[in-house]
């Protein structure tokens, strides 16, 4: 029998056991993106993997929309702001992009 935390979802399905790995936190940063623009961050050791994650945080605006992405590839990471412009509306120019990066 093995001794550790177990926790399960709502369909009773274990999703974390003491046999699986846990998420270890690697980096943390603010990038600002400009419309329709992306920014490359540098990760030593990344690579476009199930073992890496990245996280997107920032503020939206009832008056536009916001769909910022993350792509992993081999060393870095691209993060897109694709913010969709909404017409006869200040859009701003550029977005504010918190990324937080964690691996297995």
């Amino acid at each position: 029998m093995a001794y550790g935390l177990q926790v399960i979802n709502q369909n009773n399905s274990p999703i974390i056991t003491p046999e699986t790995r846990l998420v270890r936190y690697h980096s943390t940063g603010t990038v600002v993106v400009s419309k329709g623009s992306y920014v490359d961050v540098t990760v030593t050791g990344m690579t476009n993997t199930d073992s890496w994650s990245v996280m997107l945080s920032y503020a939206s605006d009832l008056w536009f929309t916001v769909e910022a992405r993350a792509v992993k590839s081999t060393n870095k990471v691209r993060i897109h702001n694709d913010e969709v412009v909404t017409p006869l509306l200040p859009n701003p120019s550029a977005l504010s992009i918190t990324y937080i990066i964690v691996r297995t």
